[in-house]
């Protein structure tokens, strides 16, 4: 449980400590132009830059209840704040079009709050272990289970002490009678139980008898889902609709932030897939023209996030019969499964296939990410009659946006014609998701494409 105190401690130092970095950066940069610059012209940039950063350490639990966390992911989940803040105070002076303000000075601001702000983690997190085994402040619990995550909750508590629980004894429930455990809780010194067990017949039949227990002793229940281990999810969310609370589980990364940094990410990228769109079109267009008839830009119908429907935009690469012609060249389909692409395609024009060969037929689907049927990174965007053909668990890869790259494009889509293997790439995918993850694909398909092999 977290501590609205504990909250407001901690927000108030980092609060002073990002102030700190804000007087470190202003005399770094300009220690030597004090008399020309005010430090009220840049005063108003803490107005949101605290506000923000305590709001998204907040969201991260780096306010209370990180102290169990490794050293290694303290930082680098306090890094990812601090680089989330960064990019939105960046995009909102951008849109403030707030050009005296010293990039550099920002720069300094954000390390020094970055820096201080470790420190500071870092050093209670070490107090905060100083004080368990000075003190014994670790809750004395009673593991009331069985199965693999009881067991590996019962080990990691007895290696690590930062967790805060002590789990006294460990017993499994189908081999002690109810007066057994009763005995326990009254011999013993017991603060909570842990109930962990698989949601069998048992758990069903007996969960409400504990609930009853725990209520008769006065003791704190904690019930530990196993969900993970029966289901293939990647995250829970504690969710309340209507006033009543409940779980709410998902396939893929849904952390609100993160899909708000994808989403800024995606419209940067697009602005400036645009403009390459803008500079290169008039002569991708001519070279169109002259080498077959029919329009510049291909517009076809394709299925995105949870099948809506949309119109992907493309430089046009093949005959204006090609739909007509792909019935009859069906039986030449070099992939196995509901996808098809044959070799040496007599629909595709001669200026198409160099168009294909760097992509460059690929650029105006920017106009579909700034309008948000796609993202720059996700999984391809299949046709409606490749979606007809589906088993249940090819779905899976269309609960995302589709994407202008992915992990298949950049794996070498042209040497993988096993749609299984496809279909496993996208599950990666989408289960490995992050913002780094997509500009790690990013860059991978820069490289790809200055090989000129395509992706």
């Amino acid at each position: 449980m977290k501590s609205k105190i504990v909250i407001g401690l901690i927000s108030l130092t980092d609060a002073i400590l990002i102030l700190i970095a804000f007087i470190l950066a202003f005399y770094l940069k300009f220690y030597s132009m004090l008399s020309f610059v005010n430090l009220s012209d840049y005063i108003w940039v803490l107005y949101f830059s605290v506000p923000l950063i305590i709001l998204i350490l907040l969201n991260d639990n780096l306010l209370s209840n990180y102290t169990h966390f490794s050293y290694l992911d303290l930082i680098f989940k306090t890094f990812l704040s601090l680089f989330k803040s960064a990019l939105i105070c960046s995009a909102l002076l951008f849109f403030q079009k707030a050009e005296f303000i010293s990039r550099l000075f920002l720069g300094y601001f954000f390390l020094f709050s970055l820096i201080l702000i470790i420190l500071e983690k870092i050093i209670i997190k070490l107090c905060h272990k100083f004080l368990i085994i000075k003190f014994s402040w670790n809750l004395k619990a009673l593991l009331i289970g069985w199965g693999k995550t009881a067991q590996d909750i019962f080990e990691k508590t007895q290696k690590n002490f930062d967790i805060g629980i002590d789990i006294v004894q460990f017993i499994d429930p189908r081999d002690k009678d109810t007066e057994t455990i009763k005995n326990i809780l009254k011999n013993s010194i017991i603060d909570e139980i842990l109930l962990i067990m698989p949601r069998d017949n048992y758990y069903h039949a007996n969960i409400d008898k504990f609930i009853e227990l725990a209520s008769i002793f006065g003791k704190s229940l904690r019930i530990i889902s196993n969900i993970n281990d029966v289901y293939d999810v990647h995250k829970r969310y504690e969710i309340e609709i209507a006033g009543h609370a409940g779980v709410m589980l998902v396939p893929h990364n849904l952390d609100p932030d993160e899909l708000i940094l994808k989403r800024i990410l995606d419209i940067i990228g697009a602005i400036a897939g645009i403009i390459i769109v803008c500079i290169i079109y008039i002569p991708v267009a001519i070279a169109i023209k002259l080498d077959s008839k029919g329009p510049v830009i291909f517009k076809q119908k394709r299925i995105g996030r949870q099948c809506r429907r949309f119109n992907l935009y493309k430089f046009r690469t093949m005959y204006i019969d090609a739909e007509e012609r792909r019935k009859k060249l069906l039986e030449n389909n070099i992939h196995s499964g509901p996808i098809f692409k044959i070799v040496d395609d007599p629909r595709i024009t001669r200026v198409g296939k160099f168009l294909r060969k760097y992509c460059i037929d690929e650029f105006p689907q920017f106009f579909n990410v700034l309008k948000g049927d796609m993202s720059l990174v996700g999984t391809r965007p299949p046709l409606a009659d490749e979606v007809s053909l589906y088993c249940d668990e090819h779905f899976k890869r269309i609960s995302i946006k589709p994407g202008i790259t992915g992990l298949w494009q950049i794996s070498g889509r042209n040497e993988i014609k096993d749609f299984k293997e496809i279909i496993q790439l996208d599950i990666k995918y989408i289960k490995n998701w992050s913002v780094f993850f997509d500009l790690k694909i990013c860059m991978d398909t820069i490289k790809v494409l200055l090989t000129g092999k395509g992706i």
